[in-house]
């Protein structure tokens, strides 16, 4: 579902967020990551998580999120996606 998302990215839109996730990654080893179906190797969307610093009781914290292609919903990509990224943010990252 796609009602509370800004709509399409422009190319210079996408530009930013590839730059901010790669020095996102570099900090805190760990962003939204490229997802692609394994047997074919096509881009489905991004799964992972991302830092966030914001003014909430909260934060700081990591948000466990994902945006998949509508064609790949339906698939279990987001969930499969979802606990690795736990695991990582667990296991190698050491968070709570």
């Amino acid at each position: 579902m796609i009602e509370f998302l800004p709509g399409a990215m422009t190319t210079v839109q996408v530009e930013a967020f590839i730059r901010s996730h790669n020095e996102m990654c570099d900090r805190y080893r760990t962003c939204y990551f490229a997802a692609e179906v394994k047997e074919t190797g096509e881009l489905a969307g991004f799964i992972g998580l991302k830092y966030q610093d914001f003014d909430q009781p909260f934060a700081p914290c990591f948000e466990l999120g994902w945006r998949l292609a509508s064609r790949h919903w339906s698939k279990g990509y987001a969930t499969e996606g979802a606990r690795a990224a736990m695991r990582y943010g667990f296991d190698v990252l050491g968070l709570e």
